[in-house]
């Protein structure tokens, strides 16, 4: 899975963690330090060029607002840990963030409190 955003930057996720990112619209795709994580990643979204997040199985989610200089970790105490994020949404005119689990259950996160904490949005 790939986000690109304007002025040429993007980031592409994948299996075992991996995780690249690009300055120049893909033209060069540099990897980030390993060591995040050895879970496959399956979403990646910005909501501003400073701000980002990256999903993956058993319930993986990393944050950056440094334009993915450095990612951390957080933990979503809305889905539970062994439930893969599989899909994300990010809007800025809403500020907010929404993840989608494995079992189907939607949280949110308002990304003023630097994507935490979640809250339960529709739970199946």
């Amino acid at each position: 899975t790939a986000a690109m955003m304007l002025g040429g930057m993007g980031w592409a996720v994948g299996e075992g963690g991996l995780m690249m990112g690009t300055a120049d619209g893909g033209q060069i795709w540099r990897l980030k330090a390993a060591g995040q994580t050895d879970v496959n990643l399956l979403g990646v979204e910005f909501l501003s060029r400073f701000t980002g997040y990256i999903i993956g199985e058993n319930g993986a989610l990393f944050y950056t607002d440094d334009m993915g200089a450095n990612w951390v970790r957080q933990y979503n105490d809305c889905h539970e840990a062994d439930n893969d994020l599989f899909d994300i949404l990010a809007l800025a005119n809403l500020n907010s963030v929404w993840t989608v689990d494995s079992t189907g259950k939607v949280c949110k996160s308002v990304t003023s409190s630097n994507g935490e904490p979640w809250i339960t949005q529709y739970s199946v």
